[in-house]
Formats: C-alpha cells, structure tokens, sequence
C-alpha cells in the first residue's frame, strides 16, 4: 500500500517528524536489522518509514559515512514536541549509533545533534585531521555551525590529537 505525498507533512504543531541514518557494512546488514528493531521497539519510536539503499566505499573523504561497500538505513520518525520525547530520543538515537559503530558502521552527521562527542570521534576519527585542515584556512573559526561545535567537544576535552598533527 502507497500513501500520497502530501501524508508525509507535518499537519501538527505537536510533532515533528525527523530523519535519521545509519551507514552498517554489507556484512553486518541483518545483525543491525535486528538491532535497530529491539530498540525501536523497547523504546516505542514511532518509526514512519526506513528506507534501506546500497552505498558505494568512499575511502577519499575526510569524513566518509561509507568507507566501505554498505548499506543505508534512512529512517523517517515522528517525534512529540515535548522535553521528555526528545530525551528518550536523544536515549535510544545514542543506542543505535553505538550499534552502528559496534558493526563498523557510522550515522549521518548533519542530522540532529544526539551524539554523544565521544560517539562521533569513534565513527568519524578522522575528524580531528579535517579540523586541522579547517584551523589553517579558518583560524578564527569564522565559518562555523551547530554540527561543528558538538564534535568540537571531543577535540577540546583531549587535545592529545594535536601532538600527533603537523602544524
């Protein structure tokens, strides 16, 4: 069965519907099928969609989501409006994330802000080499935004990264 479009829109001032990503190599695709669905499950998301597509390895980019052959899994969720439904968000969004990086995989980082600053360093290490990269042609840090700032987190809370780097 197919819904219209138009279904897909935020009719209400009290939800709002969220996309999320996760990035699980090839190999590792049904573990994390059953997984996200525990949690989903125990923790009553309320999952409208997951749309699941193949991704080609990029080993070229700093921050690759795919550095290997994967699979995506785009979920579109609806999400109360409320402190206490964006907690238990933030719980259970941190749980599919450590998921992912336990099967070698990653999440999408432009999303919502709910990992944890240690999360993103473990799925995306090469992070502090793009920073670097950034402090050269950026040293005021000028141009900057929210993701930015929460994967900063990390950086500024262990600065042995930097003993590592060339200047």
């Amino acid at each position: 069965m197919s819904h219209r479009v138009e279904s897909l829109a935020t009719q209400s001032q009290t939800v709002s519907k969220i996309l999320q990503e996760y990035f699980i190599p090839e190999a590792n695709f049904t573990q994390f099928i059953h997984i996200m669905k525990n949690i989903f499950t125990h923790h009553a998301a309320k999952v409208i969609n997951i749309s699941i597509r193949h991704i080609p390895g990029d080993s070229e980019s700093f921050l690759s989501y795919a550095p290997h052959n994967c699979f995506a899994f785009v979920c579109y969720i609806a999400l109360e409006n409320r402190p206490d439904a964006h907690a238990q968000a933030l719980i259970w969004t941190r749980k599919l994330i450590d998921a992912s990086i336990a099967l070698q995989g990653k999440y999408y980082l432009p999303y919502h802000q709910f990992a944890s600053p240690e999360q993103c360093m473990a799925a995306y290490p090469h992070y502090a080499d793009l920073w670097v990269v950034k402090q050269k042609y950026d040293p005021t840090n000028h141009f900057q935004n929210s993701l930015i700032n929460a994967c900063n987190q990390a950086l500024i809370a262990d600065h042995s990264f930097l003993k590592s780097r060339p200047e």
